[in-house]
């Protein structure tokens, strides 16, 4: 993402990207995890719309054991 994304407007002088996509790879864990937000105003947040897992190793399983470890909000925080 770029400043050129950051349309839409939130106060008098800053702009924010209206929707985002972002992954992160766990290499330890051999998850990926992707997901989809869009900014709702009335929130005045970002709201999560899709957040996917993919196993990345014959030996890992995308159960909800290894869903409940996935820090959906660290990923945002790095991205």
């Amino acid at each position: 993402m770029t400043w050129e994304d950051a349309t839409l407007p939130v106060g008098s002088a800053l702009r924010i990207a209206p929707a985002f996509q972002a992954s992160a790879i766990d290499e330890a864990a051999g998850i990926e995890t992707s997901l989809h937000a869009r900014y709702r105003a009335f929130e005045g947040r970002y709201l999560f719309s899709e957040v996917n897992n993919r196993a990345l190793r014959a030996d890992v399983e995308v159960n909800n054991l290894v869903v409940r470890r996935v820090p959906i909000r660290g990923i945002v925080q790095i991205t």
